[in-house]
């Protein structure tokens, strides 16, 4: 099953770890490593 997320309120390193450790059942994993990375920077860079 995939799920979307609306990550759009996610803007600081801080929040990022605050979802992070509140979404421990969840595994965060991306296609590749390089998507992950365009994730990180799309989301805390815009």
């Amino acid at each position: 099953m995939t799920i979307n997320m609306n990550d759009s309120r996610i803007t600081s390193i801080s929040q990022l770890k605050k979802f992070l450790q509140a979404s421990i059942d969840f595994d965060f994993k991306g296609i590749s490593q390089k998507e992950k990375y365009k994730w990180v920077e799309t989301t805390l860079f815009f």
